[in-house]
Formats: structure tokens, C-alpha cells, sequence
């Protein structure tokens, strides 16, 4: 058992709460989260990125110069990877970085990372805040409270809250992510972990599902 910060939106105060850290195992897999952030990374890349061989360049057919009796090596076209303007030998050509990872991979990594913040009590909870309009104020108010400003801080929604997600999204280094979607990589960007409404309950669903989870596309 462990606690963390709780936010009381309804009286905007700060206690603690306890939390049951069993299901997240009894340490943190440093290993398959970097494979994790690894993957994450990679599956972001476009593998756009092209060079153009001797093939593809636009350069005229010709010989640069006659092939006996100017004392210089023997010379076949402009497209010569040897002349400026020329094409690129072994350059960077489209292709795919994507990497794969099991479901039961990235549920144990999103559980290891959720237990490292617990573990450097940089996890927090916010629950019972209702606003009629956005506040960016109120929101940096809250993170200060919690004590989460400094390193950042990712704020894992457990359900649709459009006041919340404009509230927190405008703050520096502050990044909002719904629960079904939140993975290893989300977590570990910032230095805090903040939990909205059920968030922790949404994320326990996922780690403890048999199935293939719904979330991470990346």
C-alpha cells in the first residue's frame, strides 16, 4: 500500500490517498520500458527520407571530357557519385521503422511505468472538479498545490471532460492524454503523473485485460 496527493475539487484541498500498488508488481521493468519508448519513437517516424542514385539524378548523358590524353582518370558522366551533383551511394531511402511489441508487452510496461511514479512520489489524484468554463489559472493553481510544476506534468483523463483537457492543454510542458489512450512512453515525457476522476481505474482495466488492449495505436 501506498499514498499519493489527492485533490479535492469540491473543497480544493490536498490530502492523501491510499493506493494499492499489488497489481503493478514488485518492481519496475527498466528493460521493457526503454523497449517501449523505443518502439513508441520509431512508430512515430515517417520514413519519408530519400536520396537519389546516379539513376535518378537530372545530369546530361555526356562524357566530361575525353576519355585518352588529359592525364586524369578515365571518366564516364556527370552522374557519377564522384562529381558534385552526382547521385548518393548507399543514401537513406523510404522504408518503415515500425516495431512491434506484444499486448501483454505494453500493458506490463505501462503498469512499470505508473509504478515509477508511485515509487518517486511523483503520482498524484484530482478528482470532483467541475468548472463551467476553461481556466488555465485554475488549473496552474492545481499543479502547483500538488507540487507537480517542475519536470511537467501528464494528465491522464479517466473520462471526456472538455473543460479539463482546454483547461490543462495550454500550460507549459503539460500534456493531456484520455486513460484509453495513455502509454509508457506519455508517462515517462513528464516528470508527474496526475489522475483525473476514475483515470486509475480506466488504466487498471486495461493492464488486467485478457484481450488485445484498445489503446496505443503508436
Amino acid at each position: 500500500m501506498a499514498q499519493a496527493k489527492y485533490y479535492d475539487g469540491a473543497s480544493e484541498s490536498v490530502s492523501t490517498r491510499d493506493v494499492d500498488l499489488a497489481p503493478l508488481g514488485d518492481k519496475v521493468r527498466a528493460r521493457l520500458l526503454r523497449s517501449a519508448v523505443i518502439r513508441y519513437q520509431a512508430n512515430l517516424r515517417q520514413g519519408t527520407h530519400s536520396t537519389k542514385t546516379r539513376a535518378e539524378v537530372s545530369r546530361t548523358g555526356r562524357k566530361p571530357f575525353r576519355q585518352k590524353g588529359t592525364g586524369r582518370a578515365r571518366a564516364g558522366d556527370f552522374a557519377s557519385p564522384l562529381w558534385k551533383g552526382g547521385g548518393t551511394v548507399f543514401g537513406p531511402r523510404p522504408r518503415s521503422h515500425r516495431l512491434g511489441m506484444t499486448a501483454k508487452g505494453r500493458r506490463e510496461a505501462l503498469k512499470s511505468a505508473v509504478l515509477s511514479k508511485f515509487a518517486d512520489n511523483e503520482a498524484a489524484f484530482l478528482d470532483k472538479v467541475s468548472w463551467e468554463q476553461p481556466s488555465a489559472k485554475r488549473a496552474h493553481g492545481i499543479l502547483k498545490s500538488l507540487e507537480a510544476l517542475d519536470g511537467g506534468a501528464v494528465i491522464v483523463l479517466g473520462s471526456q471532460n472538455e473543460t479539463l483537457f482546454k483547461s490543462f492543454r495550454n500550460l507549459r510542458w503539460v500534456e493531456v492524454v484520455p486513460a484509453q489512450d495513455v502509454n509508457a512512453h506519455h508517462i515517462l515525457s513528464r516528470r508527474h503523473l496526475v489522475m483525473v476522476d476514475d483515470a486509475y481505474e480506466v488504466m487498471s482495466r486495461r493492464w488486467n485485460a485478457d484481450s488485445k488492449e484498445t489503446g496505443d495505436a503508436q
